[in-house]
Formats: structure tokens, sequence, C-alpha cells
């Protein structure tokens, strides 16, 4: 611990300057990462460190590429390709094999890799056949056993997505599809968070957080409301 005479306060009427943060904060930049063509818009890591993903805002294809950096060397390490606008949230498995990305071009993509160090390789992207959003997706979260994921977007509805635990005839276990649905009408849902644990009953607990600043508390699996947290 550093001894108190150490820190002293400080009051600014401007933002400090960059050479002042790096000096007198606890999380000092260590690296700038530069590869995308316009101002970053969605970041995640997974859980060992290793890998950040990132996206930029986007108004085509080329733009929209989620890019993988190894947190050890700073390099690129693989760019993904699946959406044609703005990627608004990222997000990768606790188990670090799979990452979530979800765009405002109204779909989402999963990508899994079968080993440790191994590539991303996408195996689902949400269209017109299997689709339930009409509106921009604007948030994801896994659950804490990589098992089920949910979607939420300013069409109202928060979408949980699992898959079956058999392995096919190819070793691999089918695509995610939907299952349990809650439809909030007039409603544009934000922000999505998994419990870290389920509940005694062995269910789920999510948050699900709304655009007019309420968070509601529903045990997942038929979205049981349990709570509704309301500060305005």
């Amino acid at each position: 611990m550093y001894p108190e005479h150490y820190f002293n306060p400080v009051s600014m009427d401007v933002p400090p300057a960059e050479e002042s943060l790096m000096q007198n904060t606890l999380w000092p930049e260590i690296q700038k990462l530069y590869g995308h063509g316009n101002e970053l818009y969605s970041i995640a890591a997974s859980s060992d460190g290793s890998l950040i993903a990132s996206a930029c805002r986007a108004t085509s294809s080329d733009h929209a590429q989620i890019l993988l950096w190894d947190t050890k060397t700073w390099r690129i390490v693989q760019q993904l390709a699946a959406h044609q606008l703005t990627v608004t949230q990222l997000s990768f498995a606790p188990n670090d094999r799979l990452l979530l990305a979800v765009s405002r071009d109204r779909t989402f993509s999963v990508y899994e890799r079968e080993q440790e160090g191994g590539d991303f390789k996408q195996v689902m992207r949400s269209d017109k056949t299997n689709g339930v959003h009409t509106r921009i997706i604007w948030c994801c979260d896994w659950s804490h056993d990589s098992e089920t994921f949910v979607t939420g977007s300013r069409d109202g509805k928060a979408v949980a997505w699992s898959r079956p635990h058999a392995e096919g005839t190819d070793g691999r276990r089918g695509c995610f599809t939907s299952n349990r649905v809650l439809e909030l009408k007039n409603e544009s849902i934000t922000a999505l968070a998994f419990g870290r644990k389920k509940l005694s009953d062995d269910r789920y607990l999510v948050a699900v957080g709304l655009e007019k600043g309420i968070i509601k508390l529903y045990a997942l699996g038929q979205w049981n409301l349990l709570l509704n947290i309301d500060q305005s």
C-alpha cells in the first residue's frame, strides 16, 4: 500500500491531460490499438484476459468487421465478418469458446472455437427465417455456464437462445434456437445481464434494463418478473 502522503486532492475545471492520467490513475494506459476505420463502438475481453474483441461504427460490411487482439503481442489475430452495420455489443461466453455479436442490422452472430488458441468460426447468424427481433439489437449476455444467451432490442423483446446438449453425427452440437421470448410493448431494451449463479429453483436470474431507466429482474424459465427497480 502507498503511504497517505502520496495522495493529494486536486480540483480541476478542465479535463486532465493524457500524461496526467497515465501518471496518476490506478489503470494506466499500456497500449494503443490501431486497426478500425472509424471510432470504436463496442469491446469485450475474454475471461482469461488473452483476447480482446472490438468493433467500430459502420455503415458497410467492411467496417463492421470484428477484430480479435492477442493481449500478449497486441496484434490482430483474426477478423470476423458477418454484419452490415455497427456491432452494438460483443460478449465472450465464460468458457471463452464462444463469442456473441449483436448489431444495428437487426441480426446477431455466434462464433466458436474447438480448442484453446484456435480460430473462431461462425456457427450461427440470425436472419429472416430464424430471427425474432425486428429492430436494432442493442444488447446481449451469456449465462454463467455458457449454455444460454439473451439478446435485447429496440422492439421491446428479450430473447433467450440455447442449443441441445447432445452432439450430432459430426461431433458438433446443434444451432442455438429461441425458446423463451419476453415482449415488453412500447419499450426499448438497452441492457441485459445474467446473474452469476442460478436461483434456488434452478432458473437463471436475468436483469433487463430499459431505455427509460427502469431495471426489471426476471427468473428465466417463463420470464417471471421478480422485481421492478424504478428510481424515477
